[in-house]
């Protein structure tokens, strides 16, 4: 015989569903504001990164900390020179009378613009004899300061190196002293991975004595070359050689041929000897 169910049973039953169904939608919902909650405090802090990065990018390109922008935005305030204008001839190679001109744009602690010089130097014989002595081109070194410039004023290896060789080129100089000065940077640092590619040790700051033992030992007249770095000549030629280098802004060593223009080098004999077509053509 079957139980009969009273109608307080039923209701009670009834109740502890209600009560179930009534838990499990509280449930529910605690999930769903749990869910919210995480969606809103990652959107908010999203949007907190986005402005900090946005202001932090405007500090950044204020202030000219990247290397590239640095040069960029000096470059753009510089007054240009002439293209096939030989800023100083104790800087040629070459016939200053040759109808072009091969202008190459380096820093002294330069690595690339030191491969352009290594080849260059190595080649000496070849480009005078097929090159500069049949009057075909000039060729101009332009010797700048920017990787302290870029660097705001940390390194002054650039400055004070490119105030030696300008000094230098008062005294019909400069080819020895340039040679000698990038030889030497090579044999105690480049040769050692010390600053020879992006990313390498630094090259620390060097003494004058770095420069003046070249000095001596090409036999420039020491007290000349004290009253020119004393006497500010030194800065005021590198500052007249800035005033031509918009070309640099994107690399360098820059170089400029006639139309052919080109940043950066990491090649060989026969990319320059592509260069020097390319800017006779």
């Amino acid at each position: 015989m079957a139980k009969k169910v009273s109608n307080s049973d039923k209701n009670l039953e009834a109740q502890a569903r209600l009560n179930e169904l009534l838990n499990q939608n509280k449930k529910s919902r605690q999930r769903t504001y749990i869910i919210v909650g995480v969606i809103c405090a990652v959107l908010i802090t999203l949007i907190i990164v986005a402005i900090v990065y946005m202001f932090s990018s405007k500090d950044k390109e204020g202030s000219s900390i990247s290397t590239q922008d640095s040069a960029v935005q000096a470059a753009a305030s510089m007054p240009k020179l002439a293209v096939d204008t030989v800023w100083h001839p104790a800087m040629l190679e070459g016939n200053q009378q040759a109808p072009k001109l091969f202008r190459e744009y380096s820093d002294p602690f330069c690595p690339y613009c030191y491969k352009l010089w290594k080849q260059i130097n190595d080649n000496r014989s070849a480009i005078k004899s097929k090159y500069l002595d049949q009057n075909k081109f000039k060729l101009e070194t332009r010797v700048l300061d920017s990787l302290s410039v870029s660097n705001g004023g940390k390194s002054v290896n650039s400055t004070r190196a490119a105030e030696y060789t300008y000094c230098a080129s008062r005294q019909n100089k400069f080819q020895d002293f340039w040679d000698a000065l990038q030889n030497k940077i090579n044999d105690q640092y480049y040769s050692k991975g010390i600053g020879a590619y992006h990313g390498a040790p630094e090259i620390p700051q060097v003494e004058d004595s770095f420069y003046t033992d070249i000095n001596k030992d090409l036999g420039l007249d020491e007290s000349k070359v004290n009253d020119c770095i004393t006497s500010g000549q030194g800065l005021k030629d590198l500052g007249q050689a800035d005033k031509s280098a918009s070309e640099a802004s994107q690399g360098l060593p820059a170089i400029v041929f006639g139309s052919f223009k080109t940043n950066g080098f990491a090649g060989d004999w026969n990319q320059l000897q592509a260069m020097f077509e390319s800017g006779l053509k």
